[in-house]
């Protein structure tokens, strides 16, 4: 099967996202291994907007690929997102949710 690859950028895309991985699955095009879901974090939404977009694409079935914001004029590379409180947790969130084996063995043990 092709891959199927969307953005998630705003708080107002998640309704559009889950519809067309919607109309995806209704039409038997994607499974949740072909859909991914580019997810832009730091630019400004907030990190609870953030992490709210992220688990919306994970409730869908796709996977998220988080996508940390780095400013063009930014002279170094860690600096403070915005909306967020911490680097470290900005940073640890997109390399969990990048890493899919992590947070979907995680939802399994859950269901379990």
């Amino acid at each position: 099967p092709k891959p199927w690859r969307f953005a998630c950028d705003s708080r107002g895309m998640i309704p559009h996202v889950q519809r067309a991985l919607a109309l995806l699955r209704e039409h038997g095009e994607a499974d949740c291994h072909h859909c991914l879901v580019y997810v832009l974090i730091g630019f400004g939404e907030g990190e609870e907007n953030d992490r709210r977009r992220v688990q919306a694409v994970v409730e869908t079935g796709a996977y998220p690929f988080v996508m940390r914001y780095e400013p063009l004029t930014s002279l170094k590379r860690g600096s403070r997102p915005m909306g967020w409180a911490a680097w470290h947790e900005y940073a640890a969130f997109a390399r969990y949710y990048n890493r899919p084996w992590i947070w979907t063995s995680a939802l399994k043990s859950e269901e379990a």
